[in-house]
């Protein structure tokens, strides 16, 4: 695997749960597992709409060197997304590994001057 292509610096979080104090359910966070740097490359772009949220999705392949341990419950910080790991592909003998990961998050409507900001929720009769 070819250093140069590794031009992205990523973070693989594993989930960890906590005991809540008063008998509560158990709460899922977040802590480091590893970084490496990555070749990251989209696979696709597309929306899609829930509960009348438009939401935007990502998916890309993260190529990295060989980490033991990953796991596909893990999660990889990027670009200030979180992505979910779809799958995990071992790449030449222990080489490397590539990722295939995806992001959801909120469609943001970029502020036209001169126009209302946002989506029109409601529409209002005389």
């Amino acid at each position: 695997m070819r250093s140069g292509r590794l031009d992205r610096l990523i973070t693989i979080q594993q989930p960890t749960e906590v005991a809540d104090t008063f008998g509560g359910s158990n709460t899922v966070t977040w802590s480091d597992f590893a970084n490496a740097w990555a070749n990251v490359s989209q696979v696709s772009a597309d929306e899609r709409f829930k509960s009348s949220e438009r939401l935007s999705v990502k998916v890309s392949k993260f190529r990295i060197r060989y980490i033991a341990g990953i796991k596909p419950t893990f999660r990889i910080r990027y670009d200030n997304y979180n992505w979910r790991i779809l799958g995990i592909s071992e790449l030449e003998r222990l080489e490397g590994l590539e990722l295939l990961a995806e992001t959801i998050s909120p469609f943001d409507l970029p502020d036209v001057p001169g126009e209302p900001s946002g989506l029109l929720l409601s529409i209002t009769r005389p």
